[in-house]
């Protein structure tokens, strides 16, 4: 526990006002604050960064943490060749120091809250400083959840790029195959493809862009995922009906998510969100393509609660994907209709849905 430091009492004789040592709460204004964040944009401008390195900067930047210690491993795995497989493996062992270092940050901020709540029962001080007390444990407790929250998407990041790490050269060789023989249709406009790797022990799924011109495809993020095994349901279902389907789909509809819209799933689908202005999850609906037309499959990607369930076959055939990596898709949607003009995508009402002009192509397969 940190020591406590006794003082004399403020117009209490005798009562004795604790002092507790504590790590500093996150400091979001102030000079120190601004020079942090013109670093944080002076290495994004100076990295080629992809949306993974982003969302480690961005965190930094908001608790002053990671960044300042593991800067340099960011910038060297930032610099190097995307095309070389040793990046992905570099990117494991960079997520995994980042987790050793939250761990360490975790257990001293539940120390400060054990030490907090011990002061809080044995305080004999004025209001005033028995509410500052009250505050502190509140920032530090949503200090230590947004800690684990930040861990448990590096984790899962980890996992996917040590899975993917051995496949990246087949995935991308059967990407490039199939858009080249035309089995796989990118839109201009909409330049990404999202490839799910369906094998028992691998399920992780990665997104590219596409770069027409040169025929290259540009990594962007990996994560894991969760699919269906008709093998697993058999004994529940014996007709099955609940694989994941080896094949080319296309994201036909976005539609956004609440709770109210679920029917009670909401720990399978993770739509909720608190306020207006925290982004809404969205579903997305997998198309197939026919002639000339599309068809609704019934199966989608979509956000899980049930994130302890990923990395293994546990959906009924859709692709489960984490809260993250949703939200990176949602990015990619906002992109494409800032270009057309709508800027207000990612608040658009939830059971709202749009039906993109341009239709993203999600590969499913096993490696």
């Amino acid at each position: 526990m940190p020591p406590r430091k006794e003082q004399e009492g403020d117009g209490n004789e005798g009562t004795p006002r604790v002092e507790i040592a504590r790590a500093e709460p996150p400091q979001r204004e102030g000079e120190a604050y601004r020079a942090f964040q013109a670093e944080r944009k002076e290495a994004l401008c100076n990295m080629d960064v992809n949306w993974d390195d982003e969302y480690v900067l961005k965190f930094a930047a908001d608790y002053q943490v990671v960044m300042k210690q593991h800067m340099e491993e960011i910038r060297k795995v930032a610099c190097m060749d995307k095309s070389n497989v040793a990046y992905i493996d570099a990117k494991a062992v960079l997520f995994g120091n980042i987790i050793g270092n939250l761990q360490w940050r975790i257990r001293a901020e539940h120390l400060n809250q054990q030490a907090l709540e011990g002061s809080l029962r044995t305080f004999r001080g004025t209001a005033v400083e028995r509410r500052k007390i009250s505050e502190q444990l509140i920032e530090s407790r949503y200090k230590a959840e947004d800690f684990e929250t930040f861990k448990g998407n590096l984790v899962l990041m980890k996992s996917a790029y040590e899975k993917f790490s051995a496949d990246r050269v087949e995935v991308e060789r059967y990407l490039l195959g199939g858009i080249e023989r035309g089995e796989i249709q990118v839109p201009d406009e909409m330049p990404y493809v999202m490839f799910v790797n369906k094998s028992e022990n691998k399920q992780y799924s990665v997104v590219y862009k596409y770069d027409k011109k040169l025929k290259k495809l540009s990594f962007k993020t990996c994560n894991i995922v969760s699919t269906g095994d008709q093998v697993r349901w058999l004994e529940e279902e014996p007709e099955g009906g609940h694989v994941t389907p080896t094949r080319v789909f296309y994201i036909g509809e976005v539609k956004g998510l609440k709770h109210s819209s679920l029917e009670g799933k909401a720990d399978v689908y993770g739509g909720e969100f608190v306020d207006k202005d925290q982004e809404p999850y969205q579903m997305f609906r997998l198309y197939i393509k026919k002639g000339g037309s599309y068809e609704y499959t019934g199966y989608l990607v979509h956000p899980t609660w049930e994130e302890p369930l990923l990395g293994q076959t546990a959906s009924h055939g859709c692709v489960r994907v984490p809260r993250l990596m949703d939200l990176q898709l949602v990015r990619i949607y906002d992109e494409f209709y800032k270009e057309q003009g709508v800027t207000d995508f990612k608040k658009f009402p939830p059971d709202k849905v749009r039906t993109p002009s341009a239709k993203m192509p999600v590969v499913v397969r096993g490696i």
